[in-house]
């Protein structure tokens, strides 16, 4: 429900304070944030790497479920700047395991590091 309205940077710190608070609840947010962090910056839910729905994400690409589609059209905006600008930002400030990010930054963000209006 927290996700409904799309990533927004009190979303973030509201994240942020519940994952300090819950510990437990860390990994559930890691994935909804990474979820929308993705969708923000290639268009696609995020899947873990090495995973079996990766290879088929690649083969079946442009056939997402409705929750995607939904999420994708909160981000499909004339300026997407400040989307990007947040999902970066996230991806750098909020508690991500590593091993989910290695191989998506390596895949995504490196398309942004020369981009002069991300």
């Amino acid at each position: 429900m927290m996700f409904a309205v799309g990533l927004n940077p009190i979303l973030t710190e509201a994240l942020a304070d519940l994952a300090e608070h819950i510990p437990s609840m860390l990994p559930n947010i890691q994935e909804k944030l990474m979820d929308h962090v993705s969708i923000i910056l290639c268009g696609q839910p995020f899947v873990h790497p090495g995973s079996v729905h990766k290879k088929m994400a690649r083969v079946s690409s442009g056939v997402l479920s409705p929750v995607a589609v939904q999420q994708l059209q909160l981000y499909n905006e004339k300026d997407k700047s400040p989307a990007i600008q947040l999902a970066l930002k996230t991806l750098g400030t909020f508690n991500l395991q590593e091993n989910l990010l290695t191989e998506f930054l390596r895949e995504v963000v490196v398309g942004f590091l020369d981009d002069d209006d991300p």
